[in-house]
């Protein structure tokens, strides 16, 4: 009996078609135990079994795809869950450390410092300092040091804001938000 497995068997037809060799693998050993011969991990060996395979062969390794299927939706959960408590010790940890608090603040006096810094000196050249002695490519290469400084110091306290007040009005929603999908996902699967 010839069927398009890939079809009928999505998730086995990706782990086989995505050129993993370990999904390969796993589902060249998942296939053998369900049709009861070995079947090399091979995309054509998988390929030649599962066309071969007889009608009742077809719906063991359809109760093989739906186990599959819940299989990665309980790996799925774990991870969000696996997620959610890191998020939620960073946050326990960095709640009470006022030595980041500090941190924080240093980063954004220091851009701002800086950049008051650079605005001033550009004020100063503009306005009557002497460039005539300045070689025009050292100027270059000294703009583009001070310039990648800045983008680095307003980097860092762009993430500094982000950490402390949120990067978004949502962003501090987020980890409740989370929390309770990953508990009705777990509901669901039970």
């Amino acid at each position: 009996m010839s069927f398009d497995w890939k079809t009928l068997l999505p998730v086995i037809g990706a782990a086989v078609t995505g050129n993993v060799p370990g999904a390969i693998l796993a589902a060249s050993t998942a296939i053998s135990d369900v049709l009861g011969v070995k079947v090399d991990p091979t995309p054509s060996a998988i390929d030649t079994a599962l066309k071969t395979a007889t009608p009742e062969q077809v719906i063991a390794l359809q109760k093989l795809e739906a186990d599959l299927k819940i299989r990665f939706k309980e790996i799925e959960v774990d991870e969000l869950k696996a997620q959610l408590a890191d998020v939620q010790d960073a946050r326990k940890f960095n709640a009470n450390t006022h030595g980041i608090l500090y941190l924080g603040y240093l980063i954004n006096a220091a851009s701002y410092a800086c950049v008051f810094a650079i605005l001033y000196g550009c004020f100063k050249v503009l306005t009557g300092g002497s460039m005539q002695g300045v070689d025009p490519g050292l100027a270059a290469t000294v703009g583009t040091v001070v310039g990648a400084v800045v983008q680095w110091l307003m980097s860092n306290a762009a993430q500094a804001n982000s950490f402390f007040y949120g990067s978004s009005p949502g962003s501090r929603q987020v980890a409740t938000d989370l929390a309770k999908s990953v508990g009705d996902a777990t509901a669901r699967i039970k």
